[in-house]
């Protein structure tokens, strides 16, 4: 990690972050990685996948950690096999990590309303929820009640556990057409799908379907793009100079299409550098934007994921937080080159914009 200091105000902090390819044998430290589909799992996600499930439940990870949309937000999440875990961290633990509402979501995807399904109603040994209207009976409501969520660190799972991982039931028993062209008898939940398979020996008679993969195969999932990337840097800068009583900053174009520029360039002539490929510093490349500045300052990065990923990245050294933090900053721009992870961040303060 190095870092160095201009003059003329020129604050210039250069931040190697060399991310390692997913499903790499050499895993990084905390990571758990799946040559199967080749992504690994870290962190907060780690613990929730291993204590709650793991692969039964929610399958192998099936992307990187990125930003969603999800009910008009974006939220950091990571993909799996059967579901999508969701990172929250404005909620304390264990609510920090929520699961995806993927049953509900693949019934929408699919055009069908779950409120159409008959009612089931209450039957002899069966669990009845009044809220759908909808039981669930033999070794669906066995497997149901097999396995749930965390809570109470008490032996044995219990029925609010239960409902926090699979969400309520929001069909009957259905015969439906699997991926293989076969049909099979299922059970809708919010949260999952449950599949009959006799010819399957216990305790594999009952599986939980692939709902991430059809989710995303079925063109479910809204990328983000880099501009919202982008934004979102700013906006998680801001958030870190206004907790500290520190003005926000302007998002100025002139330094958002320089930032985009050196993007571009150390993708397409493959360097990490504050130096341009021209030779070019970071104060000619604002000017040659049409930006006049008093006082500049870059912050360039490669290999994070996430906004989340970098600006934590940037805070955690001297120099780049120096930047984020300078009062007399008042403009911002940023870069984000997607199939390079390549950030360029520019800040600065002009006479023409104060």
């Amino acid at each position: 990690m190095q870092s160095s200091l201009c003059s003329y105000l020129m604050i210039s902090a250069i931040l190697f972050a060399i991310a390692t390819q997913p499903g790499v044998t050499q895993a990084r430290t905390g990571e758990r990685c799946f040559a199967e589909t080749g992504f690994c799992i870290s962190g907060r996600i780690r613990e929730f996948w291993e204590q709650n499930g793991g692969l039964p439940v929610f399958g192998f990870p099936i992307t990187p950690v990125t930003l969603n949309f999800v009910d008009g937000r974006e939220i950091t999440v990571q993909w799996f096999e059967r579901n999508r875990l969701e990172l929250h961290p404005e909620n304390s633990p264990p609510y920090d990590v929520l699961l995806g509402r993927l049953g509900e979501d693949r019934l929408r995807q699919q055009g069908r309303d779950w409120r159409l399904f008959p009612q089931t109603g209450p039957q002899p040994g069966c669990r009845f929820f009044a809220e759908t209207g909808q039981s669930v009976c033999g070794d669906i409501l066995k497997a149901w009640r097999a396995t749930g969520l965390e809570f109470d660190r008490k032996p044995g799972t219990s029925e609010a556990e239960s409902l926090a991982l699979f969400g309520l039931p929001l069909s009957g028993l259905v015969t439906e057409t699997g991926a293989d062209g076969r049909q099979y008898q299922v059970q809708w939940f919010e949260r999952a799908r449950f599949e009959l398979h006799p010819e399957n020996t216990p305790p594999y008679h009952v599986l939980l379907g692939l709902l991430g993969n059809e989710l995303r195969d079925g063109g479910m999932v809204l990328q983000p793009s880099p501009a919202d990337f982008e934004r979102e840097v700013i906006r998680l800068t801001n958030l870190e100079r206004t907790s500290r009583g520190l003005a926000p900053l302007r998002e100025h174009p002139a330094l958002t299409a320089a930032a985009r520029a050196h993007n571009d360039d150390m993708a397409r002539n493959d360097f990490f550098s504050h130096t341009g490929s021209d030779g070019s510093q970071p104060w000619d490349r604002a000017r040659a934007h049409g930006y006049n500045f008093s006082a500049f300052g870059e912050n360039i990065a490669y290999g994070y994921m996430t906004p989340e990923q970098v600006v934590r990245g940037w805070m955690g050294s001297e120099g780049h937080r120096q930047n984020i933090l300078t009062p007399d900053f008042r403009d911002i721009g940023v870069g984000y080159h997607s199939m390079k992870r390549l950030w360029t961040m520019k800040l600065g303060a002009s006479p023409d914009t104060q």
